[in-house]
């Protein structure tokens, strides 16, 4: 299938090839890395690195984008699945690491256009944020607060605005948000307990 083909519905709309050296790290590859990687190989993306360590499970798949066929497999072997059904030419390329444990971090992260930071706890949110504050590389971050109450969208711009840790040093936090604990602060039986409700 060429490429002209591929996108002729929305070449009209913007210039794909604008993009086309793009290169775009998804740091989490669970429902909200997965959809955002999605939209983005539908609008022309072609370079993605996808990093996450886990597996999909029974409980993922119903908000993810990739369905019940991939069940057990790595979330990033599935991703990467779904993304080349869409687009077989793109070029992806796959870590299997712990986020907080990948020595390699930074030097990946230097090799972006920009990051996608979908990670669901704040030590991972954190880090790639001092690593792409350090190396003057633009993110967005998305994340829904525990229990689904609502959530937040955050992108950083080097040199217009603050990081994301800048960010949460100033915000007043409603009291809709208050004593709201990110899921990564929980126990695993609280964890089970929220997630089994």
């Amino acid at each position: 299938m060429s490429n002209e083909k591929l996108f002729s519905r929305i070449d009209k709309l913007f210039d794909i090839d604008l993009l086309a050296e793009t290169k775009v790290m998804i740091a989490g590859c669970g429902s909200g890395g997965g959809g955002v990687a999605l939209q983005l190989v539908m609008s022309g993306i072609r370079n993605f690195t996808l990093i996450d360590k886990d597996i999909l499970e029974t409980e993922n798949i119903i908000r993810h984008v990739c369905g019940q066929r991939f069940i057990g497999q790595k979330k990033t072997d599935a991703l990467e699945e779904v993304l080349r059904d869409r687009n077989s030419s793109i070029n992806i390329d796959k870590i299997n690491e712990d986020i907080m444990q990948f020595p390699e971090l930074e030097s990946k992260i230097r090799e972006h256009t920009i990051v996608v930071l979908a990670t669901d706890n704040e030590p991972t949110r954190y880090l790639i944020n001092e690593l792409c504050v350090r190396n003057n590389i633009p993110f967005v971050v998305g994340r829904v607060f525990t229990r689904g109450i609502g959530g937040e969208i955050f992108s950083y711009r080097p040199n217009v605005g603050g990081c994301l840790a800048c960010l949460e040093n100033v915000l007043d936090r409603s009291n809709l948000r208050k004593g709201t604990r990110e899921i990564d602060l929980v126990s695993d039986e609280e964890r089970n307990k929220i997630y089994g409700m």
